[in-house]
């Protein structure tokens, strides 16, 4: 069986790839102190990357961006391979 080639595991896909859309504006959020906290949700496909974890590259480029502030924090929702899709484990 042929193994799918994802574009996120090109070596510069995340060094080219803009952050989220609304994250200048959540920066100057964060650094005029308007959040108390920020919780970034990333999918990651359950058994892909070591401990269920995402791409290291995706959360390198968040912790560039975001890990400066200790009022964020990063969570992995795993997802499984179902029919035609990638579902979160919570809904399969």
């Amino acid at each position: 069986m042929k193994q799918k080639n994802h574009y996120s595991d090109q070596p510069d896909f995340y060094d080219r790839a803009p952050s989220l859309s609304i994250a200048r504006e959540l920066l100057l959020a964060l650094k005029e102190d308007l959040v108390e906290e920020l919780i970034i949700l990333t999918a990651a496909m359950k058994g892909r990357y070591p401990n269920d974890g995402g791409n290291p590259k995706k959360i390198k480029k968040i912790e560039e961006t975001f890990g400066h502030f200790p009022q964020c924090k990063l969570k992995f929702i795993p997802t499984v391979k179902e029919n035609d899709g990638y579902f979160p484990l919570r809904w399969v």
